[in-house]
Parts: structure tokens; C-alpha cells; sequence
């Protein structure tokens, strides 16, 4: 099957002519190379035609189109002659669909970083071959992502360019306006809203230089195809803030919330707030405020909340179920016992904890997030904790609560691991095993003496004979001093024998 490539290429289109699937177009991105030379005559690996398996060189390639016969009647193997001059590669031979999924996936798998956005993935892609520029130029859902780092007057140009090859696709855009000079980023923002009917996703970082012009630009539009809205004021006052705010939410259906730097909004009254399954909000908060913006999201499956700050403890307030609540952050600058007093999450898969108290504050009681996930009775797979001021042994009362016993990965940024916790995770506490479903550990600081982490990673690896119900760790991510050499002796024979461990 070959595809005729037109001004109205899409890329959905082709996926459900031909989908060959996310594993398929995987296996091409990682087989094929995306230099200028793949595509010009030259020694290229030998692809047997005939069967179904995907570019593997040992195995058969099946073509979506007739396959091209070679013109050397002997195949051509890794030992044996290069192919002659003027003979094309398979990868000129490879189905426009599968190009399409590739492309897809070297786009989407990019980071998302605005300063390299005029020599990202496509770009490449677009000046490799006449054959991958023009698949890549039809190729509309390939140019709908707009990003732009303090824009100048070369930038407007190169968006207005990909506004235009994207068609009819929404648009998922990121700015980081200048602070100094606002016009370049004023006008990008202007035609950009030219085109505000496509908006899908947008994320702004703007200074306090804008809060003036960009509320009465932003309010000339309208948003009815929104979902994502990204912003981070930073400088900005109240009023302007909620002005802004509220004109992208009067037509927009947001599901994914984010807000950064202005404290103190109003975000009850907003319309789209009990739609909203993502809630980001990084800014001084007290606990009555994240109280009442949690009473809102009823309908939300990830909430993060930084820099929760009060120290008044909420009291009497009546108990809080999110029945679909399945991610939380909390980021907190005092201890949250009373807010996790008021939480019901039946749902809760994923828990951050992250504590900034200080010095002054080194005692820990982990009483109220244990009642809080023995309440309400969620199956918890992952932690990620980081705490910079902990005393030695806390972490072994956080490891024994009930809640955490159906735990499958387990992160610690911070305190450093010391001999005692490594002990803790490798014994039992009263007969009962820690942490006995834990398949994935990670942690960045050691304080302990060398060797204890390749106990502790002995006793929990399936070679282990403490029994299959609490050896089922096979993943290990750790820093290790050049000084531990019994733990990277012990670690590389456990790697050796299967277990996935990286140093960072």
C-alpha cells in the first residue's frame, strides 16, 4: 500500500490507514539512523524482505509497499561488499506511514526546550532529503507546537511559519517573555492569538513588565477548544493576575491547571475548577486555602501543592473525600498533620512528601499520614520523599506504617541513608516484613559505611533466600563515593545476575 502525499497530510490520517502501532515506529526510531548520510547511497545494513518483523537486521522486513528487488543476486550481508553507487537504501524504500510515526515519536520525545526550538528534531528532519522534507512539511500535527524563549524579531517569523504548516491542528504553545524588552514577545503573543480558536495548551512565564498589555490582548480573544493552562506571573498583582485568569476561563474547557507566584487568588469562583483533573499551585498558601481549593477539585486525579505555609493548624473542619484523587504532592514549609486530618483519597496510587522546616524542627511524627492512608484504605505504589532535616531512625517509623506495606517504588532525595535505615530495609519490624512488594528503590545520599548497600540489595534481589514474598527488588538507582568499593563489588555482581541498577 503506498499513500499519495498531499497539502492536507495528516498525520492522524495516515495512523489509521496504517497504524503499525507505538512498539513498531519505536523499534525504526532506535534501528534507524537520521543523519544526512541515511539517506544517500552508501553501505547500509541488509533488510531480507518478506516477513512481518520490524527493521531487525537478522530477521525480515514486511513493506507496506512492493518491495524493490536488489540488483546483486547475492544478499548483501555486514562482510561482504557495499551496495553499488545509485542503489537506494531501505530506509528511501521505508513506507511513508512508518516515516510518519518516527517523525512523530523524535518530536514528541524531544524536550521541550525553547532555546534550541529553530535546530529541534524537525527542523533536522525537514533538511535531511527532498523525500523527508516533503513528508515532514505535510505533515501538519508535526508543527503545532510553538515555543519561544525571549522572543526577538528573528523569532516571529519562524512561529509564524510553523502556525501556518500546522493547519488546522490545535496548537500547544510555550513563552518566556523578556522582561527588559516586551514588544517582540507582545507581538508573538499577538499572532499567536490570531489563531486562539486552536489553542489547546498554553504556558506563560511573564514578569510584572506585562501585567498591563497582555490582560487587555489575551481579553480580545476567545478560547473554546483550551485544556491546559500554564502560568507563572511572576511579580504580578492580585488584581491583574485574576483578570487574566479569568479571561481564559470564561469559553475554555481547562482540564489541567497550573499557577505560579501569585498567592491569595480566588480560584473557588472560577467556573472550570470542580472540571479539573490536573492542579498544579506553587505559591504561599495556608492550610485553609489548600483545604478549599481541594473541597473544589472533587473531579481531579493529580494535585500539587507547593509551599503550603500556616501556623495556625486547620481545626473542625469536616472530613474531605476525593474518590478520584490519584497523585498528591504535597511541598510544605510546616508540618501538615491537620490537613492530612481532613483527607479521604480512597483512589491515592502516587504520595510526595517533601519538607523544608529547617534546623529547628528535626523530629518527625509520621502518625497522621499513616491514619490518613490506613483511612483511606488506598493500595499506595509509589513515595517520593525528600526531607532536609531529618533525625537518624525517623525514616524507619515512616517505613513501618501499615499504609506503606503495598508500596512498589520508594524515592528519597533527601536525608542521606544511614546504617540503621539500610539495616531497617533489609530486616523486619515485629515479624513482619518492610516494604515487602518494593520493586524499585532509589536514593541519592549515603551515610553509611561501605558495603551496607549491597547488603541491603542482596538480601531483597531474587537471589535471596528469604523467600519470593520479600525479594522482589529488580530495580536500584543510587550514588555511590569512589571510596565504597565492597558496595560496587557487591552491586555489579547483583547486575550481573539481572538486577537493573544505574550510578548516578
Amino acid at each position: 500500500m503506498t499513500l499519495t502525499l498531499s497539502s492536507r497530510f495528516d498525520y492522524l490520517t495516515v495512523s489509521q490507514v496504517y497504524p503499525p502501532g507505538l512498539a513498531l515506529a519505536r523499534t525504526a526510531h532506535e534501528r534507524c539512523s537520521f543523519r544526512r548520510s541515511s539517506c544517500q547511497f552508501g553501505r547500509q545494513p541488509f533488510i531480507a524482505r518478506g516477513g512481518n518483523a520490524a527493521f531487525a537486521p537478522t530477521k525480515p522486513l514486511k513493506l507496506a509497499s512492493p518491495a524493490v528487488a536488489h540488483p546483486s543476486s547475492t544478499p548483501h550481508t555486514a562482510t561482504s561488499p557495499a551496495p553499488l553507487a545509485g542503489t537506494p537504501s531501505f530506509i528511501q524504500e521505508m513506507p511513508v506511514e512508518i516515516l510518519c510515526d518516527i517523525f512523530m515519536l523524535c518530536h514528541l520525545e524531544e524536550r521541550d526546550n525553547a532555546s534550541t526550538e529553530s535546530r529541534g528534531a524537525r527542523v533536522i528532519i525537514s533538511h535531511v532529503c527532498r523525500r523527508w522534507r516533503h513528508v515532514a512539511l505535510c505533515m501538519p500535527l508535526l508543527w503545532s507546537r510553538i515555543s519561544a524563549t525571549m522572543p526577538t524579531e528573528h523569532c516571529l517569523p519562524r512561529v509564524e511559519t510553523y502556525l501556518d504548516r500546522s493547519a488546522l491542528c490545535p496548537l500547544s504553545i510555550r513563552i518566556f517573555g523578556d522582561a527588559i524588552d516586551t514588544t517582540w514577545t507582545e507581538r508573538l503573543i499577538s499572532s499567536c492569538l490570531e489563531h486562539s480558536h486552536r489553542w489547546r495548551s498554553i504556558r506563560l512565564t511573564l514578569s510584572n513588565s506585562f501585567q498591563t498589555s497582555i490582560p487587555i490582548l489575551v481579553g480580545q480573544s476567545s478560547f473554546p477548544n483550551l485544556e491546559v493552562l500554564d502560568l507563572s506571573l511572576r511579580g504580578w498583582d492580585k488584581q491583574s493576575g485574576e483578570s487574566l485568569l479569568n479571561t481564559f476561563s470564561e469559553e475554555a474547557h481547562i482540564a489541567r491547571l497550573s499557577w505560579e507566584w501569585i498567592s491569595e487568588i480566588s480560584f473557588a469562583s472560577l467556573p472550570f475548577v470542580s472540571r479539573l483533573t490536573h492542579l498544579n499551585i506553587s505559591g504561599l498558601i495556608t492550610f485553609s486555602d489548600a483545604y478549599h481549593i481541594l473541597s473544589q477539585c472533587s473531579n481531579a486525579t493529580v494535585i500539587n501543592l507547593s509551599q503550603v505555609n500556616d501556623p495556625e493548624p486547620l481545626t473542625a473542619l469536616p472530613l474531605l473525600t476525593m474518590p478520584k484523587l490519584q497523585a498528591l504532592s504535597l511541598t510544605a514549609l510546616r508540618p501538615c498533620d491537620s490537613l492530612y486530618n481532613c483527607i479521604n483519597a480512597p483512589d491515592l496510587k502516587t504520595l510526595t512528601i517533601q519538607h523544608y522546616f529547617g534546623g529547628l524542627l528535626r523530629t518527625r511524627d509520621w502518625e497522621p499520614i499513616g491514619s490518613f492512608l490506613v483511612r483511606s484504605g488506598c493500595k499506595l505504589n509509589a513515595l517520593e520523599f525528600r526531607d532536609q532535616t531529618l533525625e537518624d531512625g525517623a525514616l524507619d517509623r515512616l517505613f513501618a506504617l501499615p499504609g506503606l506495606q503495598t508500596l512498589r517504588d520508594l524515592t528519597i532525595h533527601q536525608p542521606d541513608l544511614s546504617d540503621q535505615t539500610l539495616a531497617t530495609l533489609s530486616g523486619s519490624v515485629g515479624g513482619v516484613c518492610l516494604l515487602p512488594k518494593l520493586k524499585s528503590l532509589v536514593f541519592w545520599g549515603l551515610g553509611s559505611r561501605d558495603g551496607a548497600v549491597a547488603a541491603m540489595a542482596s538480601v531483597r534481589s531474587s537471589l535471596s533466600s528469604r523467600g519470593p514474598e520479600y525479594c522482589n527488588l529488580i530495580r536500584l538507582r543510587t550514588h555511590l563515593r569512589s571510596s565504597q568499593r565492597r558496595d560496587m563489588s557487591g552491586l555489579e555482581a547483583l547486575k550481573s545476575s539481572g538486577m537493573d541498577i544505574v550510578y548516578a
